[in-house]
């Protein structure tokens, strides 16, 4: 059994695709030259803690979320009627958004998932808490509570929130459902943040509904641009460098500090290239030179990307 391996680990992102015997030997890799060049060339000084990765074994795809800082100062304020009648108008608009198989579930059980998805829970929970981050949501493509002891851990964890037996059960059913979506509740506090999880999950349902040889078209589209030949630039825009991958990220969408994030997870997997094309993450001739030179791939996307449009009302 594969998963795709999403890790976060100090300022960096991880994102391929790996068996368990592969972990190990990748986590040297991610220490290698290339990677912290890649790192340096960006920006030493940039950190995003908005979207980390988590490493799961298996075709899971989920992403990551800072946690939610409470000032001193808003303690009171979180109390006020007008504010929390806001928040209750905000997200009943941003459920009528959601479909049959998408839950919005509290983050302490997507980290309860996430725990139980891993081989050492201790470690996996020390990561996400030394990080500040909580998942923000994934989409489930099969069963993968189906191994007994993951069932368990995931139904203690649940048990020791102080759940009581009828909630742990309809939530074990849904998270051994498959082609299902589950997002962070916190999410509903932040409309673009929604909008944005939502869509990347989509996108990763419906590349798991495309047949073989779509699939191989869209990855056709993408190795055209990762194999894209260098952009030259001038240096004094560039960290002192006179050439950029044609794969760049758009500096006006990136989070604070997270420029080269997403060219980075795209190129360590192809599967995630696609979810962050719809988000507008990339620079305008990166879906360009898609559309030009692989328009079959370009169709098949932007079918994809109208399937998986996030609409609220209004």
């Amino acid at each position: 059994m594969k998963f795709e391996v999403m890790h976060s680990h100090e300022n960096r992102m991880e994102s391929r695709e790996m068996t368990p015997q592969e972990l190990s030997a990748y986590a040297e890799a991610m220490e290698s030259n290339t990677i912290r060049t890649i790192r340096k060339e960006k920006n030493e000084k940039t950190r995003n803690k908005m979207f980390r990765k988590l490493a799961l074994w298996g075709t899971l795809t989920m992403l990551a979320i800072a946690a939610p800082e409470v000032k001193a100062q808003d303690k009171t304020a979180i109390s006020d009627s007008t504010k929390i009648e806001r928040i209750a108008d905000q997200r009943e608009r941003l459920e009528k958004a959601l479909k049959h198989n998408e839950y919005p579930v509290d983050p302490a059980i997507l980290e309860v998932f996430y725990r139980a998805m891993t081989t050492n829970q201790a470690v996996a929970r020390e990561e996400l808490r030394q990080e500040g981050m909580e998942p923000a949501g994934g989409f489930l493509k099969k069963n993968f509570l189906d191994a007994p002891e993951r069932l368990k851990n995931f139904k203690g964890g649940l048990e020791k929130l102080g759940l009581p037996e009828g909630t742990v059960d309809s939530l074990a059913k849904i998270f051994a459902s498959k082609d299902v979506i589950v997002l962070n509740n916190d999410l509903f506090k932040n409309e673009q943040k929604f909008k944005e999880v939502l869509l990347h999950e989509r996108i990763h349902e419906a590349m798991n509904d495309l047949r073989t040889e779509d699939l191989d078209s869209l990855k056709a589209g993408y190795e055209d641009v990762i194999n894209h030949a260098s952009i030259p630039v001038n240096p004094d825009s560039n960290f002192g460098l006179s050439e950029e991958s044609f794969l760049q990220d758009k500096m006006d969408t990136a989070n604070v500090g997270s420029y080269g994030w997403y060219t980075v997870l795209a190129t360590m997997n192809w599967d995630e290239f696609y979810p962050y094309l719809a988000n507008g993450k990339f620079v305008p001739r990166v879906e360009e030179e898609v559309e030009k030179a692989h328009p079959s791939a370009y169709r098949i996307f932007k079918k994809m990307e109208e399937g998986a449009k996030v609409e609220i009302p209004k």
